[in-house]
């Protein structure tokens, strides 16, 4: 019985010595692998940061002419600005001057007349008492008009430039309107839409 037993526990056993070599071997080629990996990793890094860090004479010179595109972009768009301000205040400078010549212009007539009339009172004229009162009341009118006008030459030189905010329409037919927020008690308001 004796010899039963051990014949049938030398079959049945198990040996480790595969198991074990096949799980070293195993091993050995992952940390293989491993190593191979992260060399890669360190080439493809040493690349990429000469790549980043030395950028070629073609990227240089692509990037400097779209930052002079921009450059002249923004150039052309405050050119055109300015140049619709330039109008508009030539527009406003042209009607004060007008305003102030059509004031000088009544200065002068309203000067006339009150020569003719102090000539027509020194010459004996009429009713001295209504020519001494319409030359009073002419002179009163002169002085309010040299004030006006006075006025007028300072309103003109002391107003600031005037602004306006215009859509802006560029050259590739590209329309931007002008968007303001409006903040009251309510809250916000987008206008012009109004939302």
């Amino acid at each position: 019985m004796k010899k039963r037993y051990s014949a049938i526990r030398s079959t049945v056993g198990m040996s480790l010595f595969p198991f074990l070599a096949v799980l070293v071997c195993t091993m050995g080629a992952l940390i293989v692998l491993l190593v191979l990996v992260l060399q890669l990793a360190k080439v493809d890094a040493a690349d990429g940061e000469q790549l980043v860090g030395e950028p070629s004479a073609a990227d240089v010179r692509r990037m400097e002419r779209e930052d002079y595109e921009w450059q002249s972009a923004q150039l052309e768009q405050q050119r055109q600005e300015a140049k619709e301000s330039v109008e508009e205040n030539r527009l406003v400078l042209s009607h004060l001057e007008q305003h102030i010549r059509e004031l000088e212009h009544r200065w002068k007539q309203l000067k006339d007349e009150a020569a003719d009339l102090q000539a027509r009172v020194q010459g004996g004229g009429q009713d001295q008492a209504v020519m001494q009162a319409e030359l009073a009341t002419l002179r009163d009118r002169i002085a309010a008009t040299k004030q006006e006008l006075e006025a007028a030459k300072e309103r003109a030189a002391s107003r600031p430039p005037a602004y306006a905010i215009v859509p802006y329409v560029g050259p590739n037919g590209t329309h931007r309107r002008p968007v303001f927020l409006e903040c009251d008690a309510r809250g916000v308001t987008i206008q012009p839409e109004g939302i």
